[in-house]
């Protein structure tokens, strides 16, 4: 499907609201793969309050050129009501851009993209609500997937700002909640191309702050906050890893690469993960920054450790830094 808007300035803008934004989902049966053109004389703007791009089961390509600015706003609903129930339950695992491959096992015919191309920048903004057990994502691709964010004169950048909705418990602190500015992994591949790059996240609020998830597992990465992820792990940590790499590539043509992480946490938060055939690559005409920090030096550390390993870790948990490879 292709879709144009031909008008002069902002009568050439495409304005998508609702839940979604695009919603592609197919059925390998079919034998097809979905493709969507979407091309705006000036700007592509995106409000959402579910998921902007959502990409999923099969492979398929997404492209969305803009002579603007291409922008999505997503304000996660903090509760929906189970249509079976009727009763509300909290919103979990959301994602600006999420793209899954579910073909099992992936070929490389099989490989689906999703590409963004303006001239002035592509401006990816969530705000979430975060409870203890909430984890979110800004762009999510796994599984033989590319993610191409192109700016020709403009910056890209990735913010998610949550909002710390639960009070501090008075005794024992819990939460398995965590945020990621972009994870990718599973054969994947993430490349953000402009003048700079910037990949934030930040919290507000004096409420009970990020927690980590999946300690429990093979995987220590499982539930960790990070402005990056990359990963090329199977699900069954056991195994080793995939043939081929998982990357993520920042190019920044005229300034800086920036990952900055400001959040309140209890646990553990790092600015870039590569783990298991993964890779980053950070080129930049300026500088790369990479800057993690805690706004409250004394918040209550989770006892995530000692729970794990009861003879060999008397401490509280954290573990901090900028770089883990």
């Amino acid at each position: 499907m292709e879709l144009i808007t031909t008008g002069e300035g902002a009568d050439g803008d495409l304005l998508v609201n609702g839940s979604y934004g695009i919603r592609s989902f197919a059925d390998l049966k079919l034998e097809y793969k979905p493709e969507l053109s979407v091309r705006s004389n000036h700007d592509i703007i995106f409000n959402n309050d579910f998921q902007s791009v959502d990409v999923q089961p099969y492979s398929g390509n997404i492209h969305l050129d803009a002579k603007g600015k291409i922008q999505f706003n997503l304000n996660v609903a903090d509760k929906v009501t189970d249509p079976t129930t009727h009763q509300e339950k909290l919103v979990n695992d959301n994602a600006l851009v999420r793209y899954v491959n579910n073909i099992t096992p992936s070929d490389e015919n099989d490989k689906g993209s999703i590409s963004f191309h303006s001239k002035t920048g592509n401006l990816f903004n969530m705000n979430v609500n975060v409870h203890k057990g909430t984890h979110h994502f800004g762009i999510h691709n796994l599984r033989n997937t590319n993610v191409n964010l192109t700016a020709e004169d403009g910056d890209n950048v990735v913010a998610i700002k949550g909002k710390l909705a639960e009070p501090m418990p008075a005794g024992k602190v819990e939460s398995t909640s965590f945020l990621r500015g972009i994870e990718t992994a599973f054969k994947s591949n993430t490349v953000l191309t402009g003048n700079n790059n910037k990949i934030s996240i930040t919290t507000e609020g004096d409420g009970l702050g990020l927690g980590v998830n999946g300690l429990q597992s093979n995987s220590p990465y499982s539930g960790h906050t990070t402005g990056t992820f990359i990963n090329n792990q199977p699900s069954n940590t056991t195994q080793p890893s995939l043939d081929g790499t998982s990357t993520i590539e920042l190019k920044a043509v005229k300034g800086n690469n920036e990952v900055d992480l400001n959040v309140k946490n209890h646990a553990s938060v790092k600015g870039i993960i590569t783990s298991h055939s993964a890779k980053a690559t950070l080129e930049a005409e300026e500088d790369n920054i990479v800057r993690v920090k805690n706004p409250d030096t004394k918040t209550a550390l989770i006892n995530a450790w000692k729970e794990k390993y009861p003879n060999n870790s008397p401490e509280p948990y954290r573990v901090g830094g900028s770089i883990h490879d």
